[in-house]
């Protein structure tokens, strides 16, 4: 291979590489569940909470009830003026935030005002809402579904990997850093290391602060190993394939059996496709289920080709 065309090869390779590093999602973490802090008003019923906020994790007001054992006594009623946490999935909205969307069939007599404030607990703003969604809050019809997008939160490694599950927790009037602090038993310079910035005091606006699970414990972090997160994109694949053709070339050409490098780096390839498989947890989730085969059956697939290979 003529050194120009190697070298312009090798660019083209360095360049998707960082393409699939510098693509990923701008979320810095992402994680199964939150917890949304949500205020009973007079009338608001488990039922009427669970409709509002269904999701993949709330479906009936059971599913609320086991986050909250300590204060709720039935599902059938539940004390106003205080609060309940409610499980909701967090996920990488557009790969730019963490959150999730609600669908809301809106009713006469709704506004984005409305919904932001009442149903939905001031979890959300009315400018939120008019973001997310194709109707200006001046004219919303009736009867329409509407997007209700709820920021949360995955914690922050750097702070305290003492605490992985978090919740939305809008602030009231009568809430302050000292208050915040003694209900969640997290020291206050800890809760403000999570939230920089953020008056506790001022009485709007969400903070997100540890929550427990449903065993009423705080759970840690989730592990992770370090270093970058990398994404095998179907051209880096297909590059990496014919980058490593003319590299066994070269090698060939340097004295060196072609079957012994072939060998070596489709073993190579087969151990990076089940590690990423294996990480990322892919092959059960995005394969049809006529195509889905067993982790064994796959790594056999490579050990019973590189051995026809050697044969």
């Amino acid at each position: 291979m003529k050194p120009i065309i190697k070298f312009r090869l090798s660019l083209l390779f360095l360049l998707l590489v960082s393409q699939s590093i510098t693509s990923e999602s701008k979320c810095n973490k992402t994680c199964d569940l939150a917890l949304a802090s949500y205020y009973i008003r007079p009338g608001t019923t488990l039922a009427n909470i669970s409709k509002v906020m269904q999701s993949n994790v709330v479906s009936k007001a059971e599913d609320i009830s086991i986050y909250n054992i300590y204060t709720i006594l039935s599902v059938d009623s539940v004390q106003v003026y205080t609060r309940l946490n409610v499980p909701f999935p967090c996920d990488c909205i557009n790969d730019e935030f963490l959150g999730h969307t609600f669908l809301y069939k809106l009713r006469h007599g709704d506004s984005y005002a409305s919904i932001a404030t009442t149903t939905f607990g001031n979890l959300v703003t009315e400018e939120w809402i008019e973001r997310v969604n194709v109707y200006p809050r001046t004219y919303v019809p009736d009867s329409v579904m509407i997007n209700v997008t709820v920021n949360c939160s995955c914690g922050n490694g750097e702070v305290s990997k003492d605490y992985g599950l978090f919740i939305t927790y809008p602030l009231r009037p009568d809430d302050t850093l000292e208050s915040i602090a003694k209900y969640t038993k997290v020291k206050g310079e800890l809760l403000q290391r999570y939230n920089p910035g953020v008056n506790f005091s001022q009485g709007r606006g969400l903070v997100y602060i540890p929550g427990k699970d449903e065993n009423g414990v705080y759970v840690p972090l989730p592990s992770r190993k370090a270093g970058f997160t990398f994404k095998l994109t179907r051209e880096l694949a297909i590059l990496m394939t014919i980058y490593f053709c003319h590299l066994a070339r070269s090698l060939v050409a340097a004295g060196i059996c072609i079957r012994g490098v072939c060998m070596v780096l489709l073993l190579a390839i087969c151990i990076y496709v089940r590690y990423f498989r294996k990480k990322n947890g892919e092959e059960e989730s995005k394969l049809p289920p006529e195509d889905s085969m067993s982790p064994s059956t796959k790594d056999g697939i490579c050990t019973t080709f590189v051995l026809k290979f050697l044969a």
